[in-house]
């Protein structure tokens, strides 16, 4: 069922203190780069762990291609929000539509990869990564020609996320993590940027919910431009004016 523009939702406090729960009961957090896979995404060699797999390795050609198709030229600086491991982002940069990238996550294991994939390929001068529960910290001075991500698709968790510790991954409390996302995110926008986001149908049908969270947010909506009926995912553009 699709719900209304109006749907209600938790505060950016209570989305800190359930991510914060979710973080402390699922997951132990290290540095230890030995504990890594890599996955190689446009040429460039990425660290992972299953438990970080939350789409990015299937979904990232997709990005590659829209943003081709609908930016077209390459963008200076990129941002991936809820990067794991920074699939999407680093498939951007390898194929060479950014010259910079800024990657934030909440999972400190994610930016631990994240932070390994920057380091074996040399990218420290082009790759910066964030500790962030969500935008909040992230420094004013940050600003962005092009926001991709591929965020938590369920508004409350299933048991088989609490069995299988996808919980962080998996869920966002009553689509918290989205509000707060739109609701801070112009002010790191350049003129002229563009918010590619990936959304899903799994859970049930929100599309009005989330094109309005994109309106409110000042941004100028392109309707839906891809599916991936196989996966019950979309993808929403949105362009900001500035």
């Amino acid at each position: 069922m699709t719900r209304s523009p109006q749907d209600s939702g938790l505060t950016g406090r209570c989305c800190l203190c359930s991510r914060s729960r979710i973080l402390q009961s699922t997951m132990t957090p290290t540095d230890d780069s030995n504990t890594f896979d890599t996955v190689t995404c446009s040429g460039l060699a990425v660290s992972h762990s299953p438990d970080l797999d939350g789409g990015g390795p299937r979904t990232w050609p997709h990005f590659i291609q829209t943003v081709r198709r609908h930016v077209g030229e390459q963008v200076n600086h990129a941002f991936e929000w809820c990067a794991g491991p920074g699939y999407i982002g680093f498939a951007l940069l390898g194929a060479g539509l950014c010259n910079k990238l800024t990657l934030a996550d909440i999972n400190p294991v994610a930016v631990a990869a994240c932070r390994r994939t920057i380091e074996q390929n040399g990218l420290a001068d082009r790759v910066t990564v964030y500790l962030s529960n969500n935008l909040a910290d992230i420094p004013d001075s940050e600003r962005w020609d092009l926001v991709i991500g591929d965020p938590p698709h369920f508004r409350e968790a299933l048991p088989r996320h609490i069995e299988r510790g996808f919980e962080l991954r998996s869920v966002d409390p009553d689509w918290s993590i989205h509000r707060e996302f739109f609701r801070t995110l112009t002010p790191h926008l350049n003129p002229g940027a563009r918010v590619l986001i990936s959304e899903s149908r799994v859970a049930g049908n929100y599309d009005d919910l989330f094109t309005h969270m994109m309106t409110e947010a000042g941004l100028e909506l392109v309707e839906p431009i891809w599916e991936l009926p196989e996966m019950r995912r979309y993808c929403l553009l949105g362009k900001w004016g500035g």
